[in-house]
């Protein structure tokens, strides 16, 4: 799927599969100590389905992956409009590589190997892949720190019961503003106050009601 306008063009991939057993670690994957990653608990377990978002930055940089998605199998990509949103922290990247992985897998230097070709810009235009439990990513716009987000299903028929059912890693934050902001222009309005206090948690009061007035 492709969303575009005259600044930018927003390309979504389907990655692939992997499953969970209620715990997914964010990571580079040429850590080994999972203490250098971020360990999300308490996922839904199942089969996830993961989704990259690019952004063809034109004469800049060319097409970056700029948010890598892994959402429950229960719920529909169009859901995480619809989730609360939780910053579970950062990552630091050092290999231009990051993704979810079940922390029980062994990260060794075969397996580091295997997630860095696939991820590879000359090999696969996604620049991402799932392997071995888990998916991995480019990280975009190379080395750094990156925001990881959990992702809860709201069950208005059970008195507001959260599902950690999602997750993504950030690789540009401006990316996901869009997107949400593409969302807001077309959703209903008994669903407004969640999804601009999603956004709110993201951009901050000042600056969520100056792009709103832009809305206008």
């Amino acid at each position: 799927m492709r969303v575009q306008n005259k600044d930018t063009d927003m390309i979504i991939h389907t990655v692939g599969k992997f499953g969970c057993d209620g715990s997914l670690l964010a990571i580079d994957p040429c850590y080994e100590d999972d203490n250098d990653g971020a360990i999300i608990n308490n996922m839904k377990e199942g089969t996830y389905t993961a989704h990259i978002i690019q952004h063809d930055t034109k004469k800049d940089w060319g097409i970056r992956n700029t948010e890598l998605l892994v959402i429950h199998d229960d719920y529909k990509v169009n859901d995480i409009f619809e989730m609360l949103w939780g910053h579970h922290g950062e990552i630091g990247v050092d290999g231009g590589i990051a993704g979810f992985i079940k922390p029980s897998v062994k990260r060794d230097e075969n397996f580091n190997d295997q997630a860095y070709h696939m991820a590879s810009a000359q090999r696969n235009h996604k620049q991402a892949g799932t392997l071995n439990g888990g998916v991995f990513s480019s990280s975009g716009y190379g080395d750094g720190s990156y925001d990881v987000w959990e992702g809860n299903h709201i069950d208005k028929k059970k008195n507001g019961l959260l599902t950690k059912c999602a997750a993504k890693i950030h690789f540009w934050e401006e990316n996901s503003i869009f997107l949400d902001f593409i969302k807001l222009k077309n959703t209903k309005d008994e669903d407004l106050p969640l999804l601009i206090e999603v956004i709110r948690s993201k951009l901050g009061k000042e600056e969520l009601e100056r792009r709103l007035s832009e809305l206008n």
